[in-house]
């Protein structure tokens, strides 16, 4: 509301309190929407001239989506698996499925997918695993961090690269990383015979 993120505290005639959240896209220093200790006023005025984004009034589930990035070289379909079904271990899906069948009774608003899904992209770098599934707005950072450490962790057990997206990828050859004394990837910094 006005650009403020937050839980409505109180409302009143002309003002409406929020209990501020932090977001990724506000300008706080919290992210993850979780408080920032501060208590915002604004001015009920701008519900008639801004948009009023509300999370938790109907629905209280949100949708999140994770993205992992793996080299052409790679098992891109066993890694696709993974995703899944650690998403299916966290998310909610069967508590989103009632809400969305009640939202439904109040609202000509379509069938909505809630089971976790994987989709695949790709382009000349890599494959490009997202993962969506829905979670309890209250618990969605939590509920985020646990579905990519399992997924890192078992991504990593099932001997997986995952690589950063801002990394170019040579898909036909492995990649290796640089030995720390080879920070540019060029001759020895200590001065050794590479060839040896």
């Amino acid at each position: 509301m006005a650009g403020v993120h937050g839980d409505v505290i109180d409302i009143s005639l002309l003002k409406t309190r929020l209990m501020e959240i932090g977001s990724t896209g506000g300008a706080t220093w919290v992210q993850g929407r979780q408080y920032t200790g501060r208590v915002v006023t604004v001015s009920n005025k701008s519900s008639f001239t801004e948009p009023v984004y509300n999370y938790s009034s109907y629905f209280e589930y949100i949708w999140e989506e994770i993205e992992v990035a793996i080299p052409h070289h790679g098992d891109w379909q066993a890694a696709s698996v993974i995703p899944e079904r650690e998403a299916r271990l966290q998310s909610d899906s069967e508590g989103a499925k009632q809400a969305m069948l009640a939202v439904r009774r109040r609202f000509p608003v379509p069938t909505a997918e809630v089971e976790p899904r994987v989709f695949a992209t790709a382009d000349e770098n890599y494959m490009r695993l997202a993962v969506r599934f829905v979670v309890p707005i209250r618990s969605a950072r939590s509920v985020k961090d646990q579905v990519i450490r399992s997924m890192h962790s078992s991504l990593e057990s099932a001997g997986i690269e995952v690589v950063a997206t801002t990394v170019i990828q040579d898909s036909s050859q492995p990649w290796e990383p640089v030995a720390p004394n080879q920070p540019d990837g060029g001759e020895p910094m200590d001065g050794s015979d590479r060839s040896s």
